[in-house]
């Protein structure tokens, strides 16, 4: 295997910068600050002309749908961004570049979620869930032991984080389930039954799905600073890459009867905008293969070839139903028949062990 070159290394290095200025409070907040809400704006809430003004502040180019219902379009073409021009700079031209990595199109973006997942989601939210607890336990449950230890833990993330993308970190972020395991099992103690652990673990799940990626991470960053709802999230593609957007629907109060659940992006959203839903369906087949090995079914080079044409199908028809018509980027998986397999052979084949 080639040594990597010296741009390599560099790119690597700028993006375990990107992926450690999240766990950085005070430098992730004025880098919020300046994205979502540039020259001191107030927050956009659910007004599209106020999440347009923001986009076309930082040089993206937009427009307005008027039907069926205002939505904002994105030119996938002008969510750009040029390594060149950073000069290494960890903010990446700031506001922009915060806002490029919402949609995975930064430069970077595959080795940044590549980090982010193997490394900084599990810190990131800890810390997350640790404010929660914050501000959703009952008065009286975040005191003695429990304060401590999630103050212990706050700050070995601030000390990892700080220490930079090495061994501390690494070992932090193997060690973050059981130490979010002691601290739900002492609020659930000193609750007196006014709280659960499934509640708490709910909780947690929850975090983990709307942080489930480094885009989602900054897109709920980008949410709660500007108190925004999003419904829909849409992808047109097109032969030529000027006519591409990213179609954005706000909650409106005045049509839709429901308040939508909160926003989250397809996890395999940088393929699914670069390459196309079939390219995403071919990661969850082998994803799907890797997943049958950890839980200790080897499978035959064989029995692969039979079944991926078959899955890939099955999960193409679960995230989308017609390839022309714009794609819905929202997290979703909605398949149009079950999955069925007639499995045959002699006795000791495997057919047992591989429905298992």
């Amino acid at each position: 295997m080639a040594a990597p070159n010296k741009r390599q290394k560099t790119e690597e290095i700028i993006a375990r910068d990107i992926c450690l200025s999240l766990l950085d409070k005070k430098g992730n907040a004025s880098l919020v600050a300046a994205a979502c809400c540039p020259d001191g704006k107030q927050p956009t809430g659910i007004d599209l002309s106020k999440v347009r003004s923001v986009f076309d502040f930082h040089g993206f180019r937009t427009s307005v749908v008027k039907s069926p219902r205002l939505a904002l379009s994105i030119y996938k073409d002008s969510c750009v961004l040029d390594l060149e021009q950073t000069n290494g700079s960890i903010d990446f031209l700031g506001g922009k570049a915060f806002l490029v990595s919402i949609f995975g199109c930064h430069p970077l973006q595959s080795n940044i979620e590549r980090l982010y997942l193997s490394t900084v989601k599990s810190i990131y939210c800890g810390i997350k869930f640790c404010e929660r607890l914050r501000h959703a336990c009952p008065a009286g449950c975040i005191e003695g032991k429990t304060r401590e230890l999630i103050e212990g833990f706050e700050a070995e993330c601030d000390m990892a984080a700080k220490a930079g993308w090495g061994e501390v970190l690494k070992s932090l972020s193997t060690h973050v389930p059981e130490k979010l395991a002691d601290i739900m099992s002492s609020v659930v103690e000193s609750s007196n039954g006014r709280t659960r652990l499934e509640q708490l673990t709910r909780e947690k799940e929850r975090i983990y799905c709307q942080n489930a990626t480094f885009a989602n991470a900054r897109m709920q960053l980008f949410l709660c600073a500007n108190n925004c709802i999003i419904k829909d999230i849409f992808f047109k593609r097109s032969h030529e890459s000027r006519f591409e957007r990213i179609t954005v629907y706000l909650y409106d109060r005045d049509i839709d009867l429901l308040k939508p659940p909160p926003f989250v992006f397809l996890p395999a959203l940088e393929v699914f905008l670069s390459k196309g839903p079939s390219a995403v369906c071919a990661k969850m087949t082998e994803s799907f293969w890797g997943h049958m090995l950890r839980f200790g079914y080897y499978s035959s080079a064989s029995i692969k070839a039979e079944l991926s044409p078959t899955l890939e199908k099955f999960f193409l028809s679960g995230i989308s139903k017609d390839l022309n018509i714009p794609l819905q980027l929202n997290a979703h998986f909605d398949p149009s028949y079950p999955l069925s397999f007639f499995f045959h052979g002699a006795a000791g084949a495997g057919k047992s062990s591989l429905v298992k």
